[in-house]
């Protein structure tokens, strides 16, 4: 529910229509949760499937594209970090698995 609220609040910027979005998803939520058996359900694990690798795609073209405003953006594919911050990456990753 949260994560709908922020995502619609963000595209109308006004609180009426996220209200009313939030008890949309709501409703949705509600209704496939009602849902008593998983063999009725597997077809939302292949809408999750698609979805995620389409944010994935999105989020790669959206790197690898040169904004007009940025044209001497510079990606690394692998930089070259101290021990600590490679540590903390590794760990941030970790912990977060474990939570």
């Amino acid at each position: 529910m949260l994560a709908i609220s922020i995502a619609f609040n963000a595209i109308t910027l006004h609180p009426t229509c996220t209200i009313v979005w939030v008890v949309v998803g709501a409703i949705i939520i509600g209704g496939f949760s009602a849902i008593q058996t998983l063999d009725r359900i597997s077809w939302i694990g292949w809408v999750g499937l698609v979805s995620i690798l389409g944010s994935l795609l999105t989020l790669t073209v959206a790197v690898g594209v040169n904004p007009p405003d940025h044209p001497d953006k510079i990606t690394q594919a692998a930089a070259q970090p101290s021990f600590v911050d490679a540590i903390n990456a590794v760990s941030v990753v970790i912990l977060a698995y474990a939570g």
